[in-house]
């Protein structure tokens, strides 16, 4: 059986749900108290797809833009993009527009492949949706601007469960199927040769939120106290990331 190894990542607005699909899709609950993203997240699973093995990553990017300054370099050799959107927030599918163009500005992926989720779908019915019309023409329009992307699309529900494996797997199966017909999997029977290889490209950094100025900053000299107001760290939140080395 062939190996490959596949990047995923995530986008869309802050609290539509991004986190809470990606937990949902590796077994872990859904959690109703919302805790954001500090930059990204990183998560890794194994999934068979046909006689193909995917040992993958899924970067789970936070949507809040004072994370800019480090988003960038997590599209970096990626597969393809799940894109999510809230079923009752319209700006969040306006918006997923500008998630793809980032994509593709800094993927450099114009073929690549794209999942379009709609989540939340356990409140329609609710009268919070969106109106099926105007979600449809958004929907449209994105499909014309990026004709060279493969964009499929489908509605979840990160609290229910509701067709998230499924849509991981169909996103799975279309990246395996194009790097096949392309022949560009990377892969094999040598896994030893492409751990090291992963190795060599990223190196695990530590990233410390402080608790009094709130700023996020690589700390992988474990630093005792704040670089900006020099208090002892009353550490908020810590998150340890693959940080991509310099050529």
């Amino acid at each position: 059986m062939k190996t490959i190894q596949l990047k995923l990542i995530i986008l869309g607005d802050p609290a539509v749900g991004k986190t809470s699909l990606r937990r949902r899709y590796i077994g872990k609950n859904f959690e109703e108290n919302y805790l954001m993203t500090i930059g990204a997240d990183f998560t890794s699973f194994q999934q068979q797809i046909s006689d193909v093995m995917v040992n993958g990553g899924i970067w789970d990017i936070n949507g809040d833009i004072t994370f800019n300054f480090i988003h960038n370099k997590y599209f970096e050799d990626s597969n393809g993009a799940i894109v999510v959107y809230d079923i009752t927030n319209l700006d969040s599918l306006k918006n997923t527009e500008n998630w793809i163009e980032k994509y593709v500005k800094h993927s450099k992926d114009k073929h690549g492949n794209i999942f379009l989720l709609a989540n939340k779908i356990d409140l329609i019915g609710k009268g919070k949706e969106i109106d099926e019309f105007v979600e449809q023409q958004i929907v449209a329009k994105i499909r014309q601007k990026y004709s060279t992307l493969n964009i499929q699309t489908g509605r979840v529900s990160a609290k229910s469960g509701n067709f998230v494996d499924e849509s991981f797997q169909k996103l799975l199966q279309q990246i395996v199927s194009q790097l096949s017909s392309k022949d560009k999997n990377k892969s094999s029977d040598n896994s030893d040769l492409q751990i090291w290889e992963f190795v060599k490209k990223y190196t695990m950094s530590r990233f410390t939120k402080c608790k009094g100025c709130k700023i996020t900053f690589q700390n992988d000299e474990n630093l005792l106290s704040c670089p900006r107001c020099n208090n002892m760290l009353k550490i908020d939140e810590e998150l340890h990331l693959f940080v991509k080395n310099k050529e």
